[in-house]
């Protein structure tokens, strides 16, 4: 199988995760959808991982593990699929101290980043209830991040799990 390394396009790894989420929220119905890595092997097969945390330090370790898991295979790309709080914040307005999931004002997203370890992009979609607390009834694509996604991401969840290589 040749090196796919040269050729994996960020976007169409940003298109299965939003795929992904579609069926198993709207199509299937499931009450959330549960995280995970999609990392891109360069001869194949691909690998995907599940993470099932409850709390930042399971976040931080399951993120340990995938760098380890990552280097092993010598992923050329990764994506993270996960359920996440976000918020806009106008221009001019101090970022809070809080988290988002702490402000009266978060949104409920599904958020993916895909990176090949030089650029990252980034993805939302936010998700819509029929009432608080209720039944998923659509993703909204966040047009900030369409239709070239958002450049600009960078994070503990996503940064370093691919190791930069060559004359990158």
């Amino acid at each position: 199988m040749p090196d796919r390394s040269c050729m994996i396009e960020l976007t169409k790894l940003l298109d299965q995760g939003e795929r992904h989420a579609r069926r198993i929220l709207l199509e299937l119905r499931e009450k959330q959808l549960t995280a995970f890595y999609h990392l891109v092997a360069p001869h194949g097969p691909d690998r995907i991982v599940v993470c099932t945390w409850r709390n930042d330090i399971d976040k931080q370790l399951a993120v340990f593990q995938i760098k380890a898991l990552s280097r092993e295979m010598g992923a050329v790309a990764a994506m993270l699929v996960s359920e996440s709080w976000m918020l806009s914040i106008p221009a001019g307005e101090p970022i809070p101290i809080d988290p988002p999931a702490q402000d009266a004002r978060r949104q409920e997203v599904v958020m993916m980043l895909a990176t090949d370890g030089r650029e990252t992009r980034a993805r939302s979609l936010q998700i819509k209830r029929d009432k608080p607390g209720g039944r998923i009834v659509d993703l909204v694509t966040d047009e900030t991040t369409r239709p070239g996604e958002s450049e600009k991401f960078a994070g503990r969840l996503i940064d370093g799990i691919i190791e930069v290589r060559g004359d990158a």
